[in-house]
C-alpha cells in the first residue's frame, strides 16, 4: 500500500516537471539571452478596438501634463477656526502643523497653503483649507477637528520670526 502511493507521487511529480518543461520555445530562451523577463511578452498587440495603441501629444505638451496642470487647481475654502500652531524641528528644517475646526463634518483634503512663497517682513503667512460637503450634519468638535501641515527648509526658517495660519473666524500666530 505505502509501495503504491510512493509510486503514485513520483510518477505524479515527474509529469508534472515533464509538462512544463513541454511549454517553453525558443522566442522565450531568446528573450531569457538578452535580460528580459520570459513571463512579459515583448511583442505589440492590438487593443480591444483593433488599433494599436499610441500615445497624444499635444503644442502643451503631453496628455498627463495636462492632466497634473488640472490636477493643480485646488478648490478648498477657508476652515471655521485654527485651534492651534506647533513647530517641530528636525535637522534640516521645520514642519509647521495646524489645526482647526470646520463648521461641518466631512472636510477632506485639508492643506496648509501658503500665502506667498518666501516670507515678508519676517511673517510667514498660511490659509487653512478644507474641501466641504454641502449636505453633512455639523456634528460635535471632535468630529469636525483635522490637521494640516507644511515643511520649510532650514534657510526659510532662518527669516522667519512669525508664522500666521488665517481661518474664516481668524488668525492664529506662532512666535519663534
Amino acid at each position: 500500500m505505502v509501495l503504491k502511493m510512493r509510486f503514485k507521487i513520483l510518477v505524479l511529480a515527474f509529469s508534472a516537471i515533464l509538462v512544463a518543461a513541454c511549454g517553453r520555445d525558443k522566442a522565450e530562451e531568446s528573450n531569457d539571452a538578452e535580460g528580459g523577463n520570459p513571463l512579459i511578452d515583448t511583442k505589440p498587440r492590438k487593443g480591444v478596438f483593433g488599433g494599436n495603441s499610441r500615445s497624444q501629444e499635444n503644442e502643451e505638451g503631453s496628455i498627463l501634463d495636462i492632466i497634473r496642470q488640472k490636477r493643480e487647481v485646488y478648490k478648498g475654502t477657508l476652515v471655521t477656526e485654527v485651534t492651534e500652531i506647533n513647530l517641530e524641528h528636525t535637522g534640516i528644517g521645520a514642519i509647521v502643523r495646524a489645526s482647526g475646526v470646520s463648521s461641518r463634518q466631512g472636510a477632506h483634503d485639508v492643506r496648509l497653503v501658503r500665502v506667498s512663497e518666501m516670507p515678508v517682513d519676517g511673517i510667514m503667512s498660511y490659509e487653512l483649507r478644507a474641501l466641504h460637503p454641502l449636505t453633512t450634519p455639523q456634528g460635535s468638535k471632535n468630529t469636525r477637528a483635522f490637521q494640516a501641515g507644511d515643511y520649510l527648509n532650514s534657510e526659510e526658517l532662518e527669516q522667519i520670526d512669525e508664522i500666521r495660519v488665517s481661518g474664516r473666524n481668524g488668525v492664529r500666530a506662532y512666535h519663534r
